[in-house]
């Protein structure tokens, strides 16, 4: 109910997690497409079969978004290939600003620094979505993407998720993150977010619920894997 006043809503099934809001969001991303700085509407994360092989992703996420009714200068949107019924879902209620956290986890291309890893390997993505309820500054919204990055590695190492070379992963070769924020202008005015680091309450908060959604949909997946074999 707290988001829906605030006008953010979404959709969650085998085939999509869409997050619409009323108002445009101000977004930092690397989604395929959308990415960037922006002002956008939605954020969508698409499933793609684990066969998935198109030369042209954001073609063919510009004409999934077609399919839906969707402005294409109006969306982020991302592709895995993890079961989104497994996303993982945190939310923070903070005095002066909230956030939600949504995630999808797949670890079949678990990846860390100084590894030599093949481009052919089977998909697997983090797709790390956060809303902000809130005003945030420019260097914020960069800041806010090194927390969500560090989140994510703590994660990866206390579900011991190793690459193929044994070593703790701290992510996958293709991983996504959208961070986007109301920037309601009565927060501008009376409690604007500047700083998104470790050291700050809300990005203390923002990192804790962001390794709660890894470590939930992480669990699941692998779960999955462990029943599969």
């Amino acid at each position: 109910m707290f988001w829906e006043n605030r006008g953010v809503h979404w959709t969650q099934n085998r085939e999509l997690i869409h997050i619409r809001s009323n108002g445009r969001l101000r977004t930092i991303s690397s989604a395929i497409h959308g990415g960037g700085m922006n002002n956008l509407c939605d954020i969508v994360n698409f499933k793609v079969p684990k066969t998935y092989n198109c030369e042209a992703p954001k073609l063919d996420l510009s004409l999934q978004l077609s399919k839906l009714g969707i402005q294409e200068n109006n969306a982020a949107a991302l592709m895995t290939a993890a079961r989104l019924e497994d996303a993982g879902w945190a939310e923070v209620q903070g005095a002066q600003w909230s956030i939600l956290v949504c995630v999808t986890a797949g670890f079949s291309n678990a990846a860390r620094v100084g590894g030599e890893y093949l481009k052919s390997l089977e998909p697997g993505t983090i797709n790390t979505i956060v809303i902000v309820d809130g005003y945030m500054t420019e260097e914020a919204f960069v800041e806010s993407v090194i927390t969500v990055t560090e989140a994510k590695a703590a994660a990866l190492s206390d579900l011991a998720v190793t690459c193929l070379d044994g070593r703790i992963a701290t992510g996958t070769t293709t991983d996504a993150v959208v961070v986007g924020a109301t920037q309601n202008p009565e927060y501008q005015r009376e409690c604007p977010i500047e700083y998104t680091g470790l050291a700050t309450e809300f990005g203390e908060r923002l990192a804790t619920a962001v390794y709660t959604a890894i470590c939930e949909s992480g669990q699941r997946y692998i779960l999955r894997q462990q029943n599969d074999t």
